[in-house]
């Protein structure tokens, strides 16, 4: 995993090249380990991902959500080494490492 800061007004961060693993159920997941190392704990943010087929950023939302057209959900735990985990609401099969971008 590559970590970016970018310039912008907003703080953003991009994670790049994540590995996604399979679940038991056969959704792909990211997991991105200490999330508030990150982002300050309590500060509110959106999260994006991009493939690498794809030169588009679409918004992953929270699992709290109604899911809609949604293609990925996050859930993220709510203590302070909390683990965020984006799934894949469709089975693709595909081996590409997807970029994320978390805006703050």
């Amino acid at each position: 995993m590559n970590v970016e800061n970018a310039t912008s007004s907003n703080s953003q961060i991009f994670l790049c090249d994540l590995k996604r693993t399979q679940n038991a159920t056969g959704f792909d997941e990211l997991h991105i380990d200490n999330f508030y190392y990150f982002v300050p704990l309590n500060t509110p943010f959106e999260i994006f991902i991009k493939r690498e087929t794809s030169s588009a950023w679409e918004e992953v939302i929270p699992s709290t959500q109604s899911i809609g057209n949604a293609g990925h959900i996050f859930y993220l735990g709510n203590n302070p080494d909390a683990v965020l985990t984006i799934y894949e609401l469709a089975k693709v099969i595909t081996d590409d490492k997807p970029d994320i971008k978390i805006v703050f």
